[in-house]
C-alpha cells in the first residue's frame, strides 16, 4: 500500500521531462538525513521524492541520501545546508526554531486536533506568504507537521503535580518551554541522545510523539504513556537557494513538480500512519501502561499550558498575525473548507 500510495503522489508514472541539452553529465544532488536511515520518512518520505525526481529528469538528476548522521546531524543540518554540505535536507524546524520562529505556531499545545488539520494550515499560511521570513534563505520542497507529542515515563503520571521535579528530555525549545510549565524539569538532549539519558536514570521521561519515541527506541527505557495534543512540531524538505538555481531551468521545473501540496498531503498523512502504528507497537509491549487523563484533569493541563500562547504572541515577529491565521485554517478545516 505504501508503495502504491508512493507512486500515486510522487508521479513515478509521469512523463520524465528532458534536461536542458547543456547538461551531458548526470547530476548529483547531496541530501542530508540526521535520523537513522531506517525510519519512515527517509524510507517513504525521501526515497519517495528522490525517485520522482529522478524519473521526472529520465535519470539525468541523481540525489545521493547521506542519513545517520553521516554528513548532518539534528544540530548542524541547517548551517550544513546553506553552506553548501548538502544540496537538499529534511530536518524538524523545532531544532532551528530561533532562525524560523513563525512556523512554530505549530507546536503551540491543544491548538490542533489532528496531523492532517495543523499540516493543512501550516500550508496554507506558507502559500500566503506567513512564513516568508522564516524560509527566505532556503527554497521549500515541502513542509507537514509530524504527529502531537505525548508523555512517556518511567514512573506512572496521572496528575499534573506527579511531573514535578521530573526530567523529561527534550531537543525543541517549544516542548523544553511546556515541560517548565507542566512543573517539570527539561533536559535538553538531541533525539538520538536521549536513550542514553533515560538509561542512565540521568531522565524519567521524554515528550514526543510515539513514531518518534520507536524511531529511537525509548520504549525500551519508558514505561507509562499518555497521548496528549501537545502540539507538533513542523518539518520539511528544504534545499539549498544556490545549487537550486545552478540547475538547468527543465531540472528545476522538474523538482517544482515533484514537490509542493500534494507532498505535503502524502506526508502528513503517512506522518499519521505511522504514529498509530508506533502506538499499537508501544501499547502491546510487556508491562507497558497506556491511558488518558480524566477530562477535569486535562483541562488543568490546558490551564496551565494555555498563556504559552500569549507569550508566544509577544516574543515571535507577527506572532499575533500568524496565530490569528493558523486558528482561522483551523477552524475552516474542521468546517470542511
Amino acid at each position: 500500500m505504501i508503495r502504491a500510495l508512493s507512486v500515486l503522489l510522487f508521479g513515478a508514472c509521469a512523463v520524465a521531462m528532458p534536461l536542458a541539452a547543456e547538461a551531458d553529465d548526470a547530476i548529483v544532488l547531496k541530501f542530508g538525513y540526521a535520523n537513522p536511515p531506517n525510519t519512515w520518512i527517509n524510507t517513504v518520505g525521501v526515497a519517495g521524492w528522490v525517485k520522482d525526481v529522478e524519473a521526472r529528469t529520465s535519470g539525468r538528476v541523481k540525489v545521493q541520501v547521506f542519513a545517520g548522521g553521516a554528513v548532518v546531524n539534528q544540530r548542524n543540518i541547517y548551517d550544513r545546508l546553506l553552506n553548501g554540505v548538502v544540496d537538499a535536507a529534511y530536518g524538524p524546524f523545532g531544532a532551528i526554531s530561533d532562525q524560523m520562529p513563525r512556523v512554530e505556531v505549530t507546536t503551540l499545545p491543544f491548538e490542533s486536533e489532528t496531523i492532517a488539520s495543523a499540516s493543512a494550515a501550516a500550508w496554507r499560511l506558507y502559500k500566503a506568504g506567513l512564513f516568508d521570513e522564516d524560509f527566505q534563505r532556503v527554497r521549500i520542497i515541502t513542509t507537514f507537521c509530524l504527529p502531537h507529542a505525548g508523555l512517556h515515563t518511567s514512573k506512572e503520571v496521572k496528575r499534573i503535580e506527579d511531573l514535578k521535579g521530573v526530567k523529561l528530555t527534550t531537543a525543541s525549545r517549544a516542548n523544553g518551554e511546556i515541560i517548565e510549565r507542566l512543573g517539570a524539569t527539561p533536559v535538553t538532549v538531541s533525539n538520538p541522545e536521549a536513550y542514553g539519558a533515560l538509561q542512565r536514570g540521568l531522565a524519567g521521561g521524554t515528550i514526543l510523539p510515539d513514531a518518534a519515541v520507536m524511531t529511537f527506541n525509548l520504549q525500551e527505557v519508558t514505561k507509562y504513556h499518555i497521548s496528549l495534543g501537545l502540539g507538533c512540531t513542523t518539518g520539511g524538505f528544504f534545499m539549498n537557494k544556490d545549487s537550486y538555481a545552478r540547475l538547468p531551468s527543465d531540472a528545476r521545473a522538474a523538482i517544482d513538480a515533484a514537490s509542493g501540496e500534494e507532498l505535503a498531503k502524502f506526508m502528513a498523512a503517512e506522518s499519521d500512519r505511522q504514529n498509530h502504528i508506533a502506538h499499537e507497537k508501544i501499547a502491546a509491549m510487556p508491562g507497558a501502561v497506556y491511558h488518558t487523563l480524566d477530562p477535569k484533569e486535562l483541562r488543568r493541563w490546558y490551564e496551565r499550558l494555555r498563556p504559552m500562547a500569549d507569550a508566544w504572541v509577544q516574543k515571535t515577529p507577527d506572532g499575533a498575525k500568524v496565530l490569528a491565521a493558523f486558528r482561522a485554517e483551523i477552524a475552516r478545516i474542521k468546517k470542511g473548507s
